[in-house]
């Protein structure tokens, strides 16, 4: 079975409702979305750059799955990414986390 694709309001939702990531800015050029974190680091820390594509099964576009979890993971969101995956793609891979 193939790995299931994320809404890509959903990555901004999450992105921006970060309340440790204070944007300073956001760009979009092409398919790509990319966000700026304010902070001291290196820009390449904080930078954060999102690829989406077209996919015909849905009406948005959408974030190939090790994107979103790449990301998930860095920013803190992984929680909520599965439970969209769960609830919007019926898909859930082992049973390895219980909701509470």
């Amino acid at each position: 079975m193939a790995h299931p694709t994320v809404d890509i309001s959903f990555i901004d939702k999450q992105i921006r409702a970060k309340q440790k990531l204070e944007i300073n800015g956001y760009f979009k050029a092409g398919k790509s979305h990319a966000y700026i974190v304010i902070g001291h680091k290196p820009l390449h820390k904080r930078r954060i750059v999102v690829r989406e594509f077209d996919d015909s099964k849905y009406n948005e576009p959408q974030v190939n799955f090790m994107q979103a979890t790449g990301i998930a993971i860095v920013w803190g969101f992984m929680r909520e990414l599965l439970d969209w995956y769960e609830d919007n793609r019926d898909w859930k891979e082992g049973g390895y986390f219980v909701k509470e």
